[in-house]
């Protein structure tokens, strides 16, 4: 393992044409920004073994947003999310974009939708966060 130190704003560029920037130091966490080309993926680690399987034998969090090879329940939740927000946007959005933003969305704030009751209580918390009316999210 190449291992490089690196300052704020500072950079790595990886085969020439991946740029891995130092985008904010906050504590133990770094915030980094990659630039590569549409057909390089990019996934952290942890997202990268679920998608193909590896993860460790514990089940994983979020299990139900598992992204996945084929046609299934999670494929076409994800195709249908991305449509939507394509058709909102105008953005050109993929089914692991959409499953990723999501992720890292629930891993920043600590929200753990798995704690509705049923589908209508998932619902209804939505609908609460949508108006800014949600529930302060859990403490770890």
């Amino acid at each position: 393992m190449l291992v490089l130190s690196r300052k704020k704003n500072e950079s790595i560029v990886i085969n020439n044409n991946v740029t891995v920037t130092v985008v904010e130091i906050r504590g133990e966490k770094v915030r980094l920004g990659i630039v590569a080309p549409r057909e390089v993926p990019v996934h952290r680690q942890e997202v990268l073994e679920a998608i193909h399987g590896k993860a460790a034998a514990a089940e994983p969090p979020l299990a139900w947003l598992v992204v996945v090879e084929g046609d299934n329940q999670y494929t076409r939740f994800l195709d249908q999310l991305a449509a939507g927000l394509r058709r909102k946007t105008g953005k050109p959005l993929s089914r692991s974009i959409v499953a990723l933003t999501l992720l890292d969305a629930m891993e920043q704030t600590g929200v753990d939708l798995s704690q509705a009751s049923s589908f209508e209580n998932l619902k209804a918390l939505l609908i609460k966060a949508a108006l800014g009316d949600a529930p302060p999210a859990s403490e770890d």
